[in-house]
């Protein structure tokens, strides 16, 4: 999950970085500080990097940035597995762009091109940051051990029988016997085989020691959850991912990204006049997100979630620290008075409180800015241990909608009871929950709205790799999200209404994916 990520600090302003972008005038540094201050935010913006390397006009201006990207990629082997991972997407690298060849040839004689160019990696890119290093024979063998993890994911996918399968990737006997010992693996289940690297390809710090599978759903995808085995500091974690076939996840990694841009301008920008103050700490909007690795159709999606989930409630097991909002319903309205105690957020700490608000906020507003559709129920989860709310699936998008679709705003019944029973003070003044939710998303959006032209183009370029996904048809849908034809201050009553509204629509499209949920439990 994603740690809150301060948009200005003495030594990078991310905001300044990504307003750049959009007015096509990053200089190549910016590039290098952003690696230079971060690695792991690096990765996390590189495919919007590369979008905004492709956008750009050939000439001296863009073949610097190829340059830039070469010699990170030449510095880190995380940054290269991850164009490497990326590569396997369709229209997501620019390796094979007319202007790229251009800059191979500008940057190398033709001995040297030749040289590049005979070493057999599918990706340009990889070609020119591996002929940088000068490791062919290392990258090669890299190469096939990081295809064999991808392809055995994949296979375990088609596998109905997976549960239990182990991938170890580590020939060593003691961490073996520390890995058995902890997560107790069936010595049947084990394949093992090479990993060279002593990092972890896919999310997160850590050294990849295995991959294991935890759990094949039934439901319409049929994703499969696995858990990565990582070694930090001496000790063997788990952290969970999904396996999702059939459903884009260029999209929900670009949903994702222009969430976490939403976030910076959250950040960075306040309403001195009137800010939201709770305990001496100014509270903002702020749009809990997560990670997705795009690859072969399909891809990794970083679970939400604790990494050993363990139930809250030892009568009723499936109310884990992690729920959906239809988990959220059911177990609220039962006669338990543990699962009350651990649900009844009017009882909760006012820091927490206040957290589940922001979220809210954030995550509505948000959703709502870039045309989120197909909310229910199980649409919407809320994580109990950090007491926050995210939006996952993001296959209806940018106003693509179902057949039946909700209201913009379906937020779960049973939330928005017990906000407004939840009394908050904010800035010394006493006010209920709902009150506090409306009150932040007003603020949220207004500061969305007057940065419009800003995300316009960093929404345009994260989600360029699908021509479906117009110029025009994203301005359109930022246009009807923000109703520029309208006032600021129309808009925002307007935003006003719409959170109000408790549609019929709503509980028409939770009683369908019940029925969907009965079906699935005939099959």
């Amino acid at each position: 999950m994603e740690k809150q990520i301060e948009s200005q600090s003495n030594e990078f302003d991310l905001y300044h970085f990504l307003f750049e972008i959009s007015m096509d005038s990053l200089e190549p540094k910016e590039v290098s500080q952003l690696y230079n201050f971060s690695e792991e935010l690096f990765i996390k913006y590189l495919p919007l990097i590369l979008s905004y390397t492709s956008s750009q006009d050939r000439g001296k201006y863009k073949f610097e940035l190829f340059k830039t990207l070469v010699k990170i990629g030449s510095m880190s082997m995380k940054v290269l597995l991850r164009i490497m991972i990326l590569h396997h997407n369709k229209n997501y690298c620019f390796c094979k762009s007319h202007d790229f060849l251009q800059y191979i040839t500008y940057e190398s004689s033709q001995e040297e091109k030749e040289e590049a160019f005979s070493k057999e990696f599918e990706c340009n890119l990889v070609n020119m940051i591996i002929w940088n290093k000068n490791n062919y024979k290392e990258m090669k063998v890299i190469e096939e051990e990081l295809n064999y993890q991808l392809e055995w994911i994949d296979k375990m996918y088609y596998n109905k029988q997976c549960e239990g399968s182990t991938l170890l990737v580590t020939n060593k006997l003691e961490e073996i016997r520390n890995i058995t010992n902890e997560i107790e693996i069936k010595e049947k289940e084990i394949v093992q085989y090479k990993w060279s690297l002593l990092i972890n390809p896919y999310f997160g710090e850590g050294e990849l020691k295995g991959i294991r599978v935890m759990k094949k759903y039934s439901t319409t995808c049929a994703p499969v959850e696995f858990g990565l085995i990582i070694k930090l500091n001496n000790k063997i974690k788990i952290k969970r991912v999904l396996y999702k076939k059939g459903d884009d996840l260029r999209v929900d990694l670009s949903a994702e990204l222009s969430f976490h841009v939403f976030n910076c301008i959250w950040n960075k920008f306040i309403f001195k006049a009137s800010p939201h103050i709770v305990n001496n700490e100014v509270i903002k909007p702020f749009a809990e997100t997560y990670d997705v690795i795009p690859f072969n159709e399909g891809g990794l999606i970083e679970m939400v979630g604790c990494s050993n989930e363990s139930p809250l409630c030892l009568t009723h097991t499936q109310l884990s620290c992690c729920i959906d909002g239809r988990t959220f319903e059911l177990y609220s309205s039962i006669p338990c008075n543990k699962c009350h105690q651990i649900l009844e957020v009017s009882s909760w700490d006012l820091n927490d409180k206040m957290k589940l608000i922001a979220s809210l906020s954030g995550g509505f507003v948000a959703g709502f800015v870039v045309g989120l559709r197909d909310r229910h129920l199980e649409n919407m989860k809320f994580h109990l241990c950090t007491h926050r709310f995210v939006h996952i699936d993001f296959g209806y998008i940018l106003n693509k909608k179902p057949y039946f679709d909700a209201n913009r705003f379906a937020i779960p019944t049973v939330i928005r009871n017990e906000l407004q029973k939840t009394k908050v003070i904010i800035d010394n003044e006493i006010m209920n929950g709902w009150d506090a939710f409306i009150s932040l998303s007003t603020i949220g959006y207004l500061m969305l709205r007057r940065n419009v032209g800003f995300l316009t183009r960093i929404i345009s370029l994260l989600f360029s790799f699908d021509e479906s996904f117009t110029d025009e048809a994203i301005t359109q849908c930022l246009s009807h999200s923000f109703y520029l034809t309208l006032s600021e201050a129309t808009a925002v009553n307007t935003l006003i209404g719409h959170l109000q509204v408790f549609s019929i629509q709503k509980m028409i499209k939770d009683s369908q994916h019940e029925i969907l949920r009965w079906c699935r439990g005939l099959n």
